[in-house]
């Protein structure tokens, strides 16, 4: 769940203010984040390189956010999960490059 929900930490953080307002930040930014990653990915038009670039920067960010979570340890860090939403996450990508970019192309 760490890797398939970023904002996780925001409820965690906001957790003071009480359940629903953590719940609040924590759907709310986690949506926002994935309409603004959706936008920019469209918005490459489904270019294959762009869209490949934008993947490789969302892993990376993963991976940091994973060596994070870990307390920056590599002994620490969860390979399998990591590896998984790197999987799940390329999903959505490659469907831009098959469904979008040929729609654009009629």
């Amino acid at each position: 769940m760490f890797y398939l929900w970023p904002t996780q930490p925001l409820a965690v953080v906001e957790a003071s203010s009480g359940q629903l307002v953590a719940g609040l930040y924590s759907v709310g930014g986690n949506l926002l984040l994935f309409i603004a990653l959706g936008l920019i990915v469209s918005a490459t038009g489904g270019r294959r390189t762009m869209v490949l670039l934008i993947y490789g920067g969302l892993c990376g960010a993963l991976v940091i956010f994973g060596l994070w979570g870990a307390g920056f340890s590599l002994a620490h860090l969860s390979w399998l999960p990591l590896a998984m939403a790197m999987v799940l996450y390329a999903i959505p990508f490659w469907l831009v490059t098959r469904v979008v970019r040929p729609a654009l192309s009629r």
